[in-house]
């Protein structure tokens, strides 16, 4: 058996900006990542199972990939708080730097999003 882990495409407010649980639109060259993907899975065993995320972001992808797809919610990326649609550049430091040198101890702040 063969696991392939692959992340959404590009999206289109950049990296500059922190999402997780934010449902980004896609960078205006999905198809053409998308396609190069494609080329370097093709061709797809038989009864291969895609698995995605509920974000549109890798359901459109998953969905050109073929194979049977699956969404699953515990797919979904960290929700960031007050930190989604934020400029990285823009999140408190002290905040950034507390998650950063604990990542599974120490949560991004969870207060309402504003994006």
């Amino acid at each position: 058996m063969q696991i392939w882990l692959i992340r959404h495409t590009s999206v289109a407010i950049g990296q500059a900006y922190c999402y997780g649980r934010t449902d980004v639109e896609l960078a205006a060259s999905f198809a053409d990542e998308a396609q190069l993907v494609k080329a370097k899975l093709e061709p797809l065993p038989p009864n291969t199972v895609v698995v995605s995320s509920p974000a549109q972001r890798c359901r459109k992808l998953a969905n050109i990939l073929g194979g049977e797809l699956t969404v699953d919610d515990d797919l979904w990326e960290m929700n960031f708080g007050r930190w989604e649609g934020q400029r990285w550049d823009d999140v408190p430091r002290n905040e950034l730097d507390a998650w950063a040198n604990d990542l599974g101890g120490t949560p991004p702040t969870m207060a309402a999003a504003r994006f």
